[in-house]
């Protein structure tokens, strides 16, 4: 594999620039992978996206020989990890890694040490398992991020956040210091209570905004708060796009007398004992439509998304 590797970089430089290949991905399918020999096999390559795929029951992906390549990928923009479980994974290739201004975190977890040089990340995707803590991670812990990043994506739905340094409303608060970010996309799960006393920190320079929660009471009940705040002509005064959901294959959370309902069910007054998805949908399009209309109606532009 090694040799073929090796042609085929050969010929890829033969090529004018515009047809050299950009891109690389890899798979990790045991500890020791990808191995020292791999990565210099393919060093005269200058890719500008690297996504690396670890195995569930590998986690990890040996990226310290990219430092000792001869021929540095300083094209390298966006970076994808996807089942990566190493806290100090992101400092490990700190030539490499500190230049990209695009980084996905796909089920990954802990991911908590960004190189310090990491000062050019405008687009941050991170998906599932802690997803809200590595993102207040980077936050707190890469210099000038809250100034710069203009996307940000968060799915957090598998309830796998929040369970050591951070809190719900470190996520708020964290959220709201990103000054900058031009598109938001928030996926979010009851158990989390992301699905409530949102709107306030949402950042004012937000253009597109995305949100889908799972179905619950307390939801249903804080859109009345989203209203209000639409209201206000001086709330996210450049939004061109808005959407919010709820995901369809969601039950309905908040009940009374559902043990695992939490505290968040106690900002309502007698929460009913049952309430079918069915019900719970037909009164959240009629809240959606009134919190549409009046957006609508205050940003004649607006593109609203059902």
């Amino acid at each position: 594999m090694i040799k073929k590797l090796r042609q085929f970089v050969e010929e890829g430089m033969q090529k004018a620039p515009s047809q050299q290949r950009d891109s690389i991905l890899l798979y990790a399918d045991f500890s020791d992978e990808p191995m020292a020999k791999l990565w210099h096999a393919l060093d005269r390559l200058s890719p500008k996206h690297l996504d690396l795929y670890a195995l569930v029951d590998c986690e990890d992906c040996h990226v310290e020989p990219l430092n000792t390549l001869k021929h540095q990928w300083d094209d390298l923009e966006s970076l994808t990890l996807r089942n990566i479980c190493e806290p100090d994974f992101m400092t490990h290739a700190l030539n490499t890694f500190s230049q990209i201004s695009s980084l996905t975190l796909d089920h990954c977890c802990c991911i908590e040490d960004f190189p310090i040089a990491l000062t050019g990340l405008k687009h941050l995707c991170v998906l599932e398992n802690n997803a809200c803590d590595m993102f207040g991670n980077a936050v707190d812990n890469i210099p000038n991020l809250a100034n710069v990043l203009e996307v940000l994506e968060i799915e957090s739905t598998n309830n796998c956040d929040f369970a050591c340094a951070y809190d719900p409303q470190d996520f708020r608060d964290c959220l709201r210091k990103c000054m900058n970010i031009w598109e938001f996309w928030l996926a979010a799960s009851y158990q989390d209570s992301l699905d409530t006393d949102l709107a306030s920190y949402i950042p004012p320079f937000v253009g597109k905004l995305m949100l889908r929660f799972t179905r619950s009471l307390p939801f249903l009940h804080d859109i009345d708060d989203w209203i209000m705040h639409a209201c206000d002509r001086t709330w996210l005064p450049h939004l061109k796009s808005f959407q919010l959901t709820v995901d369809p294959e969601s039950c309905v959370r908040g009940l009374e007398g559902n043990t695992k309902s939490g505290q968040w069910t106690r900002i309502l007054d007698n929460p009913p004992w049952e309430l079918s998805p069915e019900a719970f949908d037909k009164e959240f399009e009629r809240k959606q439509g009134v919190l549409y209309a009046v957006l609508k109606l205050s940003r004649p532009e607006i593109e609203l998304l059902t």
